[in-house]
């Protein structure tokens, strides 16, 4: 045996070792997330194309976030 065995100097191998691994597989699942995230957004933003709401505010009222007609009070 030409050097004794530095196990201080071989956990500190494996514990960086174990690090990188936990570090990537992190990273993975982060990017993973994101792109859920940014679909998930994109889907939300883009409005639906609905005719009868463009109808109902060419007959006087105005339409709300839920797509109901709020008739104005002229009387």
């Amino acid at each position: 045996m030409a050097f004794k065995p530095n196990y201080r100097l071989q956990r500190a191998d494996r514990s960086r070792a174990a690090l990188a691994r936990s570090e990537e597989k992190q990273r993975k699942k982060d990017e993973k997330a994101a792109q859920r995230r940014a679909e998930r957004t994109a889907t939300v933003e883009t409005p639906p194309n609905d005719d009868k709401a463009d109808d109902d505010k060419a007959q006087g009222g105005e339409v709300d976030d839920c797509r109901r007609i709020q008739r104005s009070q002229e009387g």
